[in-house]
């Protein structure tokens, strides 16, 4: 399973990723009541290059350019996890989603759900 909250990107992975679910929104922590969530996932982020614009910015700069804010569906991590017919086999696990890694991280039951690598991109805090 791969979660994008890019359309673009998320319409890309689907074409190359055969053996792949691929799901468009972006995850939220499992108190998230909303249907939608609004951020920086508009398709112009990604230049014809296939390059993220939005690199280098700080977030408070994503925020404020709201040429590139679009409202993407909001998923819980719980669901996804849930749909898998195996859960015990799950080979590889990656999250990469902005600075909410550990939200994320904390919320899955890993008596249930046992990846045999786990793959975090972490970053320095940023005041």
């Amino acid at each position: 399973h791969l979660v994008e909250p890019v359309e673009k990107n998320a319409n890309i992975c689907k074409s190359i990723r055969k053996n792949s679910t691929v799901h468009h929104g972006a995850l939220v922590p499992k108190d998230y009541a909303e249907k939608y969530i609004t951020g920086p996932f508009d398709d112009k982020v990604i230049n014809r290059e296939g390059r993220d614009l939005m690199t280098g910015l700080s977030n408070k700069s994503k925020a404020l350019n709201s040429e590139f804010i679009k409202k993407v569906p909001a998923l819980k991590m719980s669901d996804i996890l849930n749909s898998i017919e195996n859960p015990e086999r799950i080979g590889f696990l990656s999250l990469d989603i902005e600075g909410g890694e550990d939200l994320i991280l904390k919320e899955i039951d890993f008596d249930i759900f046992k990846p045999r690598i786990i793959m975090v991109e972490v970053r320095p805090e940023t005041k």
